[in-house]
């Protein structure tokens, strides 16, 4: 993939769910139980519900972290809401 959209709002939702939109108009609501199930360094804060909703988009919109710089890069996120929306390649 060349550069992904930038996401231009991101809010968690329910369980380690988040709700993104991209500049694009894409928006979709992704599952990140998986990644915060994961045992490590960066990953192990995000099964507290408060820190996991304080979840936000990098001032140049090109992907998503936690204040613990926990994130999740521009491409693999359009990916992950390009899947989760139903949209083909």
């Amino acid at each position: 993939m060349d550069s992904a959209p930038r996401a231009v709002e991101v809010k968690a939702t329910e369980g380690y769910r988040v709700r993104v939109r991209f500049e694009d108009g894409l928006v979709a609501e992704l599952d990140f139980s998986d990644m915060a199930e994961e045992v490590g360094y960066y990953t192990d804060p995000l099964r507290d519900p408060d820190f996991f909703r304080r979840v936000d988009i990098y001032p140049d919109g090109h992907g998503i972290f936690w204040p613990n710089e926990c994130d999740v890069c521009p491409d693999r996120l359009y990916e992950l809401a390009r899947q989760a929306a139903g949209a083909t390649a």
